[in-house]
């Protein structure tokens, strides 16, 4: 090699080396365009971030619920980060780191709580009177627990937790004849959120067993242990054991059918009838008089269809439910007279009753239209004097065959006595029509009755009849 060549080879490589000299050193640069990104629970899941960069990058989480597009690239770009929904109560962080070579930055996500959700999938249980059971799937997004129960409904788990729970809903025989109803709150431990189920329970069947414990809510309702002694109901022994002394109670074929209290002084304490009497389905006749029964009668009383006898004078009734009498198609008598506050309006429905003998509502406050009891055919006493019936006397009573006593005075009954009365039979001795608001001529009909007889004990028209409320008269 000549020392020309080498020469020129030398001046190369150092003309070489003097230019990459001069050339300045690549630098790696990284930047984000948020260090924090924030999220609801439900909504707005999605937002874009800026990368600034000169060289290759790339993206990582660590999170399942944290998503990032793309996952790398190269300079200036924009990432997208996903979150799914939080369906939990506790608020969510994560963080997303962007990486170039040894360069990293930080993007710290938050994402808040939901809100405690609770549901159910049958929120209306209806069960047999047996014990049984039936289900209910919890869904739930925090802890839960259930309400302080019925005593005849128990819930297990009572508790659980977040997610999906099957509960078992345990119902306890029902030995009443009636229907009950509670519901079942199942609250999360955190927040507000409830689930309500409504359960009901049908009732069961009539039977000995019923009876016996209608009669044992009456005797606890009316304090029976301070009855007059030789009448206490010893509840140790059938109802219809002859030894027992369930004084007033009468059994036939296993079913109570009767009971009478009608002397004062057995129940010594005020007390309001039960609402299980409507469970003495095959009761014919039920009597309470003077006996301290206070407050409303319960509705079931106008379920018991057998019913034909009612006696409840001589107590302390406030609202007598007087607008459901209809229901008890088969009554013959109805005595609720001298109940000072007894209330309540007579229906229509009263003129239903077509086997109503004895309708007896004196000294109460029983109002409405007298003239719905036209369609009582077979009344024989009507004592409804002093109470607050108004109206015109029914036509009808004309007609009533077996009649004795008509006693109306002292109502706010207007018009005029109906010719018909002169229709009423000879042993209708007792008519009583004053201290209304009657006016007019009495018919020639009636005034001819062979009843109508000042001064006799029979109508004695000068005194039980003619004479009316101040500024009304009936004339002869």
């Amino acid at each position: 090699m000549t020392k020309k060549f080498l020469f020129k080879a030398f001046a190369l490589l150092f003309a070489v080396a003097f230019l990459y000299s001069c050339e300045e050193p690549f630098t790696p640069a990284l930047a984000v365009g948020e260090k924090a990104v924030n999220f609801k629970a439900d909504e707005g899941l999605r937002k874009t971030v800026a990368i600034t960069s000169n060289t290759a990058w790339t993206v990582s989480c660590d999170a399942e619920w944290v998503s990032i597009e793309p996952a790398s690239g190269e300079g200036d770009a924009n990432i997208t980060i996903t979150v799914t929904e939080n369906t939990g109560i506790e608020e969510r962080s994560a963080d997303v780191k962007v990486t170039a070579g040894e360069l990293s930055e930080t993007i710290k996500v938050a994402q808040l709580a939901a809100a405690p959700s609770i549901s159910i999938d049958n929120d209306a249980l209806v069960a047999s009177a047996e014990a049984s059971s039936l289900t209910i799937t919890v869904t739930a997004n925090a802890p839960w627990s259930v309400v302080p129960q019925n005593g005849w409904v128990t819930v297990t788990p009572s508790s659980g937790e977040a997610g999906e729970t099957t509960v078992t809903v345990a119902f306890d025989e029902n030995i009443s004849l009636r229907e009950r109803q509670t519901t079942v709150a199942f609250k999360t431990t955190a927040g507000a959120a409830q689930a309500i189920a409504s359960l009901s329970q049908t009732g069961c069947q009539p039977c000995r067993r019923t009876d016996s414990l209608a009669l044992v809510a009456i005797y606890n309702a009316s304090n029976g242990a301070s009855w007059k002694a030789d009448k206490v109901w010893d509840l140790t022994k059938p109802m219809d054991d002859a030894t027992a002394k369930w004084s007033g109670v009468t059994v036939a074929d296993g079913r109570v059918t009767k009971v009478l209290f009608t002397a004062k002084d057995i129940i010594t304490s005020e007390w309001t009838l039960p609402e299980e009497i409507g469970d003495l389905t095959e009761l014919i006749q039920l009597k309470f008089n003077n006996c301290k029964l206070t407050g409303n009668l319960p509705a079931s009383l106008y379920s018991l269809e057998k019913l034909e006898v009612l006696y409840f004078q001589t107590n302390d009734i406030s609202a007598s439910g007087i607008e459901n009498i209809g229901q008890l198609t088969k009554l013959k008598q109805l005595y609720v007279n001298d109940n000072a506050n007894m209330t309540g309006t007579l229906p229509a429905a009263i003129g239903d009753l077509k086997n109503l003998q004895q309708f007896q509502i004196g000294n109460t406050k029983i109002g409405g239209n007298v003239d719905v009891l036209g369609g009582c055919t077979a009344l024989v006493g009507v004592n409804a004097y002093n109470a607050n019936l108004a109206g015109t006397v029914p036509e009808a009573f004309g007609n009533l065959s077996a009649v004795t006593t008509i006693r109306l005075e002292d109502n706010d009954i207007t018009g005029n006595i109906p010719e018909s009365f002169g229709n009423l039979p000879a042993k209708c001795t007792d008519l009583r029509l004053s201290g209304n608001k009657m006016s007019g001529v009495v018919p020639a009909a009636v005034k001819s009755h062979a009843n109508w007889a000042t001064g006799t004990k029979k109508w004695n028209p000068a005194t039980n009849i003619l004479p009316q409320q101040e500024g009304f008269g009936l004339t002869e």
